[in-house]
């Protein structure tokens, strides 16, 4: 049975368990970017898996405070590896401005994954992840659980992505 005193733990031991065994960082324009790869997946990164863990890393200083500034970096790493799939998306197609959903590690780079149909497309249950995260860790900052940063210029980045994206539907 869950109860609030052992969920928090179940949660914390889940975060640490992901950061052994999912989580990858490599340096892309000098800065740390985490990626979230899936070993049972030929370490497989998909941009639903990167968004949920950002959303998992924005809602563990309310969990977790003591830790609250190591969250807020594997957070900004997580969405340094976010921005990246962005580009790598961008690069493909000029006109997407969300995350490439099929990405890979090749040789310490980060590249799209051309073993997948249409890497570069974009999720949309990873596209809204992202916004959600992105307004937490916002909501953290407001709430000084982590220190001055803003995501605002991300969130307005990517509202209207996301928004044009579903109005084409």
């Amino acid at each position: 049975k869950l109860l609030p005193q052992n969920t928090a733990a179940l949660l914390i031991g889940t975060w640490k368990y992901a950061e052994r065994n999912y989580f990858k960082t490599i340096a892309t324009d000098n800065k740390p970017c985490t990626l979230v790869a899936d070993p049972s997946q030929n370490d497989s990164i998909v941009s639903e898996g990167q968004a949920y863990w950002m959303r998992i890393a924005a809602i563990m200083p309310r969990i977790d405070p003591l830790h609250a500034a190591d969250y807020q970096d594997r957070f900004n790493e997580l969405l340094n590896g976010y921005l990246a799939m962005v580009q790598l998306a961008k690069n493909a197609d000029k006109h997407n401005e969300l995350a490439a959903w099929a990405v890979r590690i090749s040789r310490g780079k980060l590249v799209l994954n051309t073993a997948k149909e249409k890497p570069a497309f974009s999720a949309s249950d990873a596209d809204l992840d992202s916004v959600m995260a992105l307004i937490q860790a916002q909501k953290n900052v407001a709430d000084k659980l982590w220190v001055a940063h803003s995501y605002t210029p991300a969130i307005r980045r990517f509202i209207p992505a996301v928004r044009k994206l579903f109005e084409k539907r």
